[in-house]
């Protein structure tokens, strides 16, 4: 695929798991494991997107939180930021179960278990919900925003008592609220000169933000880091008593932290 397409990158971790199905693998009887496959999906214009969180402990479901996703109408990757809790009504997040109900089913009874895995879902202009992903795993960006919004959600805990068939404490809403703002940018530069890197060591200090960096400080080669929906070092997180002092403390925090916002992918006037 390479050859013949040469914008094609494989993913970093392709040699590592050529060599894993390799070893425990029948290759023979899933012989595309070991070829360059390409994944093309239709383009669903969905109104709302969320990720559905929870285990299986002994072939039986346990639920985590729903988060939503913020909607930018002006662009094709119109779905970024998490928002913990939701603020779906409760039918419809008890739509969203049952489809997560459903997808562990399947997957139970095709031999897993004992693990964590979170769903995306797309809710269309009908009201009609579709499977976006399915990721036998959870996320770092949510279980930041947990800290705020939920107690009861470590997740590195829960990936351990579930594989030890150890069923984990329900989570609980705090009250509080937490969003998970990827940082990005349309076009690659050094870090030091889209970010204001003194800025991030103040703002470390307010209890209601958070950041997870995927670079060591200004000057580092950011090349590799590009996304399907701009370029990204910085994840922002920030918390509040409500759902619209949490996103007023995220929108400071960007015009603080962002030197060049007009180069944003999702700009601040839209998080406003």
């Amino acid at each position: 695929m390479a050859d013949k397409n040469p914008y094609f990158i494989p993913a970093p971790g392709a040699a590592f798991f050529r060599d894993f199905f390799e070893r425990y693998l029948d290759v023979e009887k899933y012989p595309l494991a070991l070829r360059d496959v390409a994944i093309v999906e239709p383009y669903l214009d969905a109104v709302a997107a969320f990720t559905v969180d929870g285990c299986v402990v002994d072939k039986r479901v346990v639920h985590w939180p729903i988060t939503d996703q913020t909607r930018f109408d002006d662009l094709d990757a119109k779905f970024t930021t998490c928002i913990s809790p939701s603020s779906e009504p409760e039918d419809v997040q008890a739509r969203m179960y049952a489809v997560y109900d459903g997808v562990m089913d399947r997957m139970i009874r095709l031999g897993f278990n004992h693990g964590f895995t979170n769903i995306e879902v797309f809710k269309m202009k009908d009201g009609l919900l579709k499977i976006c992903e399915v990721n036998a795993r959870g996320s770092k960006q949510l279980s930041i925003i947990y800290k705020a919004s939920h107690t009861n959600v470590t997740q590195d805990y829960v990936y351990l008592t579930a594989g030890l068939g150890i069923r984990p404490v329900l989570p609980t809403e705090t009250g509080r609220y937490g969003i998970s703002y990827p940082v990005r940018f349309r076009v690659l530069d050094r870090p030091g000169n889209l970010v204001d890197f003194d800025q991030i060591e103040k703002l470390k200090q307010d209890p209601d933000v958070a950041f997870r960096l995927t670079v060591a400080g200004p000057d580092d080669d950011v090349t590799s880091f590009a996304g399907s929906a701009g370029n990204h070092f910085v994840y922002l997180h920030t918390y509040g008593d409500t759902r619209e002092a949490m996103i007023r403390k995220l929108a400071d925090a960007i015009k603080l932290l962002v030197k060049k916002p007009e180069l944003l992918t999702y700009p601040i006037h839209y998080v406003i």
